[in-house]
């Protein structure tokens, strides 16, 4: 679970991490269990204002779910999980709008394609293949969407932090790997599967901030 919380002002979405609550942090391969499930691994939730108008000349926000630490080109996303954006203004205690996006089982004779679908407040869907990109700025449309390999934004020196871990532990706290200008990012050869929402805002009528967290449940048994 990943939370955000995102104003809709004109310029207040240049970094949606800056507005995370310092308690939460990425996630990545942390747990066996969340490691023995990657499809179902949330790994960073990442909310912007569209720099474009993209959607029909309308103002729209952005949401990205990552989810498969170290995806490769076989990856795909489960088909028994609901990813799911959940949305309101701050000091709701509900969550007001959601964008649930699901897969189809990955065809294992064609490449491992897959279809995405994800549907937004009011019921509008959209569905893109896996990997595929949707063309600019289409028109008569609530929302365009993105599923598929990406290399993971997260940037983390790993090796600077082991080494002030060892510091501390050894009774010698030294932050100084961590303050130098000098870093190593472990995440840049590491690809995720990303999930991509493109969404107009008038879907979330006059609200001008947002508050964001991101779920995957998994699909009860049929």
């Amino acid at each position: 679970m990943r939370k955000l919380r995102v104003p809709l002002s004109a310029l207040a979405l240049t970094s949606a991490l800056s507005m995370a609550s310092p308690a939460l942090a990425a996630d990545h391969l942390d747990s066996p269990r969340t490691q023995s499930d990657a499809a179902a691994d949330i790994n960073d939730v990442y909310v912007f204002r569209g720099t474009a108008d993209d959607l029909n000349g309308q103002e729209t926000t952005v949401f990205v779910m990552t989810v498969i630490p170290a995806a490769t080109g076989d990856s795909r996303l489960s088909d028994q999980v609901n990813y799911t954006f959940h949305v309101a203004e701050p000091g709701e205690d509900g969550m007001r709008w959601q964008i649930v996006c699901t897969a189809t089982t990955p065809d294992v004779n064609n490449n491992n394609s897959q279809s995405v679908t994800c549907t937004a407040p009011g019921g509008s869907t959209d569905t893109v293949a896996f990997n595929a990109v949707e063309p600019g700025n289409p028109s008569n449309e609530t929302m365009r969407v993105f599923a598929g390999l990406r290399d993971d934004p997260f940037f983390f020196d790993l090796d600077a932090f082991n080494a002030v871990l060892g510091s501390v532990l050894n009774g010698a706290p030294d932050p100084a790997p961590l303050l130098d200008d000098v870093g190593t990012d472990f995440f840049a050869p590491l690809n995720t599967v990303a999930i991509v929402v493109e969404i107009d805002n008038s879907v979330f009528g006059d609200a001008d901030t947002l508050r964001v967290w991101a779920s995957t449940q998994r699909q009860a048994a049929q």
